[in-house]
Parts: C-alpha cells; sequence; structure tokens
C-alpha cells in the first residue's frame, strides 16, 4: 500500500465514521464554522513535496463523482489549475483559483444556501492566505478536505 492509498484509507473512514459522528455533536451545539472545522470537521492530509498530494485530491473528486455528489477544488495557482484539468477533464467551473486573501471568495453561481452539498477539496491549502481560508471555513460545506505539504 503506497502513501496515497493509506491517505485515501484515512479519508474514507473520516467520510464514514468520525466525520458523521462528530458532526450530529458539535454542529448542534453552536459553536461557528470556522472552529468547527479547524478542530476536526476537516480532513487534512500532511505529505512531502512531490508525494501525490494532487493526484489523491483528484481522486477523492472521483470517488465523489461515482457517488453523484458536488464538488469544488481550490487551488493557489492557475497552474495547478491546468494541471488538474489535464488529468481530470471535468467542468473548468469546479475549480477556483484562490491566490491571496485580496482575491474575492463570491460563487455567484452557487448560492449560500447550497454550499452545504458541496464537498470542498483544498489543495496545497498552505499557500493560501490565512484569511482566505478563513473565508472559506466560515461557510456551511458538506465536508472539506485539504492537502499541504512543508512550506519553507
Amino acid at each position: 500500500m503506497n502513501l496515497i492509498d493509506l491517505e485515501l484509507y484515512k479519508w474514507q473512514l473520516h467520510r464514514m465514521g468520525a466525520f458523521n459522528s462528530l458532526k450530529l455533536k458539535s454542529r448542534s451545539v453552536g459553536i461557528s464554522k470556522l472552529a468547527w472545522w479547524a478542530e476536526g470537521g476537516a480532513f487534512i492530509s500532511m505529505m512531502p513535496r512531490q508525494s501525490g498530494k494532487t493526484e489523491m485530491m483528484i481522486r477523492m473528486a472521483k470517488i465523489l463523482q461515482k457517488e453523484n455528489q458536488e464538488f469544488l477544488f481550490i487551488v493557489p495557482h492557475s497552474d495547478m489549475k491546468k494541471d488538474i484539468l489535464r488529468r481530470f477533464p471535468i467542468n473548468e467551473n469546479k475549480i477556483e483559483v484562490l491566490m491571496t486573501a485580496t482575491v474575492a471568495f463570491n460563487f455567484g453561481r452557487v448560492p449560500e444556501r447550497e454550499y452545504k452539498n458541496i464537498n470542498l477539496l483544498i489543495d496545497e491549502y498552505n499557500l493560501l492566505h490565512k484569511d482566505a481560508l478563513k473565508n472559506l471555513f466560515n461557510m456551511d460545506w458538506k465536508s472539506v478536505s485539504m492537502t499541504g505539504g512543508l512550506k519553507l
């Protein structure tokens, strides 16, 4: 079993088990969405450089697509968007580039009430500005999965 397969297995366990019980308990307590995602609602995978983080995110998206679930990629650079589209031909609107906090995070085509039906996939979350992440975490997504590596 390689590292990507192991992380995908952990992701599936998070989705099936821990995530569902955590979701039921803590969302009803009334904590903020930001705190809820930060405290364990989000699946986070830290892997070394060039270990297949983007490939893992693409495999996650394929699993979600097979289950007829909506998803949205967030990436820090337009080159990453092009790379994902090259490897996984999907609708270009399913990938957003969020470079800095000054970029307005506004999905006019997705009403806020529908965020809860979308699985958010963030590749290289540690390259995003912390305010951009806070904006993302203040939304009621169906799930949040993130990958990151060492940032020097």
